[in-house]
């Protein structure tokens, strides 16, 4: 199943999903020290704009490629951004095209095996495939007794769909003059009112599956986790945490002379 061919998962993503990537992209503009944006770069899998948005910060001109023309039609327009449609594993793009790369929670969606020969012929000589993920812990600060609702109930019902994993192989990147400078963790909480944290919920994949195969409709999926995650809120507010990884890879400086 595409999880994110259908117009109402796009609408949601655009408006649920918790915008978090400048954090991540301030991260990325330190650990570079990128005093000016580079030139040029390229988000790819962007989904609904978020992260080419954030992208922007550290860019002069981005541009945020996706294989769901409704997750592009969701996107939020703005001035030196644009938008392609097109797969990961094959980038309508010239060699060497781009200073910077960026992947945001959708490697695991990848073949990965085709994206990154892609990634390596589009980056410029020393250029950066920064791949970064967010993934809600299930752990609530007010009320540790919602974790095990999260892991007991909710997953219970929708598990985690089948995905791609396993780590970074350093000797495949290696193969396409590619290698793994740094991985950084960080963690970030967010704030959530009932109807925020059900909202977020529905946009998850497992989610997604059980409405599209008509197994569940949206309304009763909502009402059902609307109840039920409202007990755990003693205020209009709740906070959650959100845990990511940031994986730094840099194309070799020199280009080889199978690469021209």
């Amino acid at each position: 199943m595409n999880y994110f061919a259908y117009t109402d998962v796009a609408r949601r993503y655009a408006a649920y999903r918790p915008y978090f990537h400048p954090l991540v992209i301030s991260k990325v503009q330190a650990t570079l020290k990128l005093e000016t944006p580079v030139k040029k770069a390229l988000d790819v899998a962007c989904g609904t704009g978020q992260s080419t948005r954030a992208l922007k910060h550290i860019a002069d001109q981005v541009i945020g490629c996706d294989i769901s023309s409704e997750m592009i039609s969701a996107a939020t327009q703005q001035p030196g951004i644009s938008y392609v449609v097109a797969p990961a594993e094959q980038l309508p793009f010239e060699n060497a095209s781009f200073d910077l790369l960026t992947v945001s929670l959708a490697f695991h969606w990848l073949d990965r095996m085709r994206f990154i020969p892609e990634a390596a012929r589009v980056l410029r000589p020393g250029g950066w495939l920064i791949i970064y993920t967010n993934s809600f812990e299930g752990v609530m600060r007010e009320d540790p007794n919602f974790e095990q609702w999260f892991t007991q109930t909710y997953l219970e019902h929708y598990p985690v769909t089948p995905r791609d994993s396993k780590p970074l192989d350093h000797h495949v990147l290696a193969e396409y003059a590619l290698h793994a400078k740094r991985e950084e963790r960080y963690v970030n909480d967010v704030l959530f009112t009932p109807d925020e944290l059900v909202s977020y919920l529905m946009t998850k994949s497992l989610v997604t599956a059980v409405i599209e195969r008509g197994e569940k409709s949206h309304d009763a999926i909502y009402s059902e986790l609307l109840e039920q995650v409202s007990t755990f809120f003693a205020s209009d507010h709740g906070t959650f945490r959100f845990s990511g990884t940031i994986r730094y890879i840099q194309r070799e400086a020199l280009i080889r002379e199978d690469d021209k």
